[in-house]
């Protein structure tokens, strides 16, 4: 039997037909969105700012020798019950080593499974443009929590525009709710510390949109999450 005689030149994806008697049809169309994994990943593969990037090309790592003293008192803050300190900030001129520590600490910490995220901040490259930080954020996040995802998911479905938003707004809808829903999906994940890297704020574009970048992961801190974000500048 033929649904559409005599039709032609359109196509139709995702959909299911029924045929449920002699002369009556039920058609039924669902769309087919990108998964929130693809889509985040589309957004963000050209900014090699994740630890692990393959466009960090030999990123620096602590010598076996060096910050002994400063890893552990990291490790015992990690390990913490929760508390209101959740920012660690990490400051210092420049050539101390503040990017080799948190590229350890970020490998260490994934190793670990206990990884959340990491974003290393570069000036003059994509990685320096704040509007990829909470999207990267999130795509790692999904990665690792599955209720994320599937919130992250709802999020990019309901607003598939909020990726070219405000630095506020991704922060709201990519991160904030996406993780209030995440928590009513399912909290067994809230049961260990997520650690998230991010290094070389100073690197960012420029001093306001750090100090917000400051302000909207402080304002987690009323969320009672298990986060531990580690800052480096």
């Amino acid at each position: 039997m033929s649904f559409f005689p005599n039709a032609h030149g359109f196509s139709l994806h995702g959909s299911t037909f029924q045929n449920v008697g002699r002369d009556q049809t039920n058609v039924t169309y669902e769309s087919s969105p990108a998964s929130a994994l693809n889509t985040l990943s589309e957004f963000i593969k050209d900014v090699g700012a994740i630890h692990d990037s393959v466009l960090r090309n030999s990123p620096p790592r602590c010598h076996p020798d060096t910050w002994k003293e400063v890893l552990e008192e990291i490790n015992s803050w990690i390990d913490a019950e929760l508390e209101e300190r959740s920012i660690c900030w990490i400051y210092g001129s420049a050539g101390v080593g503040k990017s080799a520590l948190a590229q350890t600490i970020a490998e260490h910490t994934a190793d670990h499974h206990i990884l959340g995220a990491s974003f290393f901040f570069s000036r003059n490259h994509a990685a320096g443009h704040a509007g990829y930080l909470f999207p990267t954020i999130a795509y790692q996040l999904a990665t690792g929590i599955d209720p994320f995802e599937e919130a992250i998911t709802e999020t990019l479905r309901r607003n598939p525009g909020v990726l070219q938003s405000s630095l506020d707004t991704q922060f709201k809808e990519l991160i904030l709710k996406a993780l209030q829903k995440a928590q009513e999906v399912d909290g067994a994940w809230m049961s260990q510390p997520w650690v998230i890297v991010i290094d070389g704020l100073d690197e960012c574009v420029d001093s306001i949109t750090q100090e917000r970048i400051i302000a909207l992961i402080a304002s987690l801190s009323d969320e009672l999450l298990p986060f531990r974000f580690l800052i480096f500048s």
